[in-house]
């Protein structure tokens, strides 16, 4: 089905993303990489999240305690002064 004024199939509201990158490849003069067939990429040797075991969980306490010297110096570090206004 056409696209009708270049707006998204699902949302009408919204710009069609593949019209708009498809203009900006035709600005850049590089509309043959556009239609250009890639090999598939190998994701099989990436790694997941669902790879990754947590070998012990940190307690709020521990979150809490290590963020703190970051905090107490934002807190009473010096503020820059404001100009006053004349």
């Amino acid at each position: 089905m056409p696209r009708v004024d270049n707006k998204c199939e699902i949302d009408p509201e919204k710009d069609c993303a593949w019209v708009k990158i498809y203009e900006r490849m035709e600005k850049l003069g590089e509309l043959d990489k556009f239609i250009e067939m890639r090999a598939p990429h190998e994701w099989s040797k990436c790694k997941r999240p669902r790879l990754f075991e947590i070998e012990e969980p940190v307690s709020m306490m521990s979150a809490m305690i290590g963020a703190m010297p970051g905090f107490l110096t934002y807190t009473f570090s010096a503020k820059p002064k404001l100009e006053e206004k004349k």
